[in-house]
């Protein structure tokens, strides 16, 4: 990890709300890989190991639990932190254990931010 400019990948379906979260970070000094979905997010992974994933949870295709599931299941990316922001399934994120941190839409970017930065100096899984 860079701790001055930390590698969020930012997995959100939403395009408004993927871009505000991704300007936000990028402005407060992070650097932002997008994706989609979750296979998007997979192929993104594959280039380049971030410092910290932020996904959705209601996706189409992949969702953000399945993607966790993967990214928890492989060795290169066991121990990457993974924050989960969702409205309607924040239940089962939290349920299924395979996020750091679960947060409920909507979450303001400072929110998140704070989150990120919190995560990345003190992983708690």
């Amino acid at each position: 990890m860079s701790p001055e400019h930390p590698h969020v990948l930012l997995v959100e379906d939403d395009r408004d709300t993927r871009e505000m979260y991704s300007e936000f970070l990028s402005y407060s000094g992070m650097r932002v890989t997008e994706a989609s979905n979750g296979r998007g997010a997979l192929e993104s992974i594959r280039s380049e190991r971030p410092d910290v994933v932020v996904t959705d949870i209601a996706m189409p295709g992949m969702d953000g639990l399945e993607l966790s599931r993967r990214l928890r299941a492989s060795e290169p990316t066991r121990d990457v932190p993974i924050i989960a922001v969702s409205g309607n399934a924040s239940a089962r994120a939290r349920d299924a254990g395979v996020a750091n941190v679960v947060l409920e839409k909507p979450c303001a970017p400072d929110e998140l931010l704070h989150v990120i930065e919190d995560v990345l100096q003190n992983p708690r899984r």
